[in-house]
């Protein structure tokens, strides 16, 4: 996860949301955060502002910035935060997680301060040529459809 991160960081010249978060935040949720590595880079960037991680699997390190935590939760569940409550909310590489992307964003939305921000750094699964001569039998596309096939098993939806 950790890997990815970093990968997606340098691919990204370092930025961390694309998202204006230069400005006064009060609080910033990360939906999925894994490791925590993004939320913990955000709150050492943003010392006054309340930077949330939350994920399933309680994989985060026990110590983080003093104005970033984490919780194990279910995002795809009733939410218990406040309405208007966050002034980003981030996912990255959720596809093969989120059952329900819609109930996810209705929630998302219902959340956010007005003005805030959701941002989501999501993958596509499909692989195109701009000319469109990518074969059918190519192991891109083979791999492709694999993965999408994989995700339908288990119920997810890729974007």
């Amino acid at each position: 996860m950790d890997l990815q991160f970093y990968t997606l960081r340098l691919a990204f010249n370092n930025k961390l949301s694309f998202a204006t978060i230069g400005e006064k935040l009060a609080h910033i949720l990360d939906i999925g955060t894994g490791t925590g590595v993004w939320a913990i880079d955000v709150a050492e960037s943003l010392p006054d502002t309340q930077v949330m991680g939350t994920d399933l699997s309680p994989i985060q390190p026990k110590w983080s910035p003093p104005n970033c935590r984490s919780e194990v939760d279910d995002a795809e569940q009733l939410w218990t935060y406040p309405m208007e409550h966050f002034d980003l909310i981030h996912t990255r590489v959720m596809n093969a997680f989120v059952q329900s992307w819609d109930h996810l964003m209705e929630q998302s939305f219902r959340h956010l301060k007005p003005g805030g921000r959701l941002e989501c750094q999501e993958l596509s699964v499909g692989v195109h040529r701009d000319d469109g001569s990518l074969p059918d039998n190519s192991y891109s596309r083979s791999w492709c459809n694999s993965e999408e096939a994989a995700w339908n098993k288990i119920g997810a939806t890729p974007i």
